[in-house]
This record gives structure tokens, C-alpha cells and sequence, in this order.
């Protein structure tokens, strides 16, 4: 029985661990997107390619390419930009583009932050906080099982003390 306690407890520790990182990286990433919309440039944007990687499971994801004019009248460009299924498919096919353009928002100021795809709307406002919600869950979820394992092991080992204590 000792030893099953011991097993949970370690679980329940790596789920308030990875629950608690989870929440910081999408609380982060909430942070960026609503700088860059409350702070960022709009502007019209090339698409170069999209990109697709499929894993061993069969589950893709998708990245695109973007080339765009800043205010300044320089050339900027990023890739490996994360976008939705539902985006990548409607802007490419087979490998293809459909469009050549799309809509951004960047900030001017700091050309490393990843910039927003607008058109991609879902992938930037919904999921993140969906996910951090998520992750939160995790954390307290484990940490109230850690708790609750805590308590029942502290139960269990008073009961072997009684019971192997002279009468």
C-alpha cells in the first residue's frame, strides 16, 4: 500500500508541475496576442508556403510562410508561424496556394515577436485561453489529489501503528 501512495503522490507532483507550466507558456501567449492586437500594425502580407508536418499518430500540423512590407518600407519576413487546420486549408491544397495574400498585425518595434494572422482568428483567440483554462485544471486537479493522497496515506499508516501497537 506504501508504495502505491508513493506512486500517486509523484504523479499528482508532475500533474501540478506540467498543469502550472502549461498555464504560464499559455498565459504568455495570451499576453503576446492581446500586445500585438491592442499594439500592432496592420498590414497586408504575401503568403510564400504553408507548411504541414504530420507526426507518427497521423495528427498534422501546420505552420505558414509570410513576407510583408513595414511601415518604413522595409521588407520583414517570418515562418514557422503556428496557424489552424481550418486556415491552412483554406488558403492551400495539395501543396498549393490558393491565396497569396492575407492579413497581419506585427509589431513594428520588435521584429523577433511572432506576428498575428488575422484571418486566423480562431487559432489566436480561442485556444489559447481554452487552453489555459485547461492547464490550470490540471494543476489543481493534481494538487487536490496530492492532498487527498496525503491525507489517506497519513489515515493508513495510523492504522499499522494501532494495530501493530501492543494492546
Amino acid at each position: 500500500m506504501q508504495l502505491l501512495f508513493g506512486n500517486f503522490r509523484w504523479i499528482a507532483v508532475l500533474g501540478v508541475i506540467i498543469g502550472a507550466l502549461g498555464a504560464y507558456f499559455f498565459w504568455e501567449e495570451q499576453q503576446r496576442i492581446a500586445h500585438i492586437q491592442a499594439n500592432g500594425v496592420e498590414a497586408q502580407a504575401a503568403l510564400i508556403q504553408i507548411l504541414q508536418q504530420t507526426d507518427s499518430k497521423g495528427r498534422a500540423s501546420f505552420w505558414a510562410e509570410v513576407s510583408w512590407r513595414d511601415a518604413k518600407g522595409a521588407i520583414r519576413k517570418q515562418d514557422r508561424i503556428p496557424v489552424s487546420g481550418a486556415f491552412a486549408r483554406n488558403v492551400s491544397k495539395d501543396g498549393r496556394l490558393l491565396r497569396r495574400e492575407t492579413r497581419i498585425k506585427y509589431l513594428p518595434d520588435q521584429p523577433e515577436v511572432r506576428v498575428l494572422l488575422l484571418e486566423d482568428g480562431m487559432h489566436n483567440s480561442t485556444q489559447t485561453p481554452v487552453m489555459l483554462w485547461v492547464s490550470i485544471g490540471i494543476a489543481l486537479f493534481s494538487a487536490f489529489g496530492w492532498g487527498h493522497m496525503l491525507r489517506h496515506e497519513r489515515r493508513w499508516l495510523a492504522k499499522q501503528a494501532a494495530a501493530k501497537a501492543p494492546a
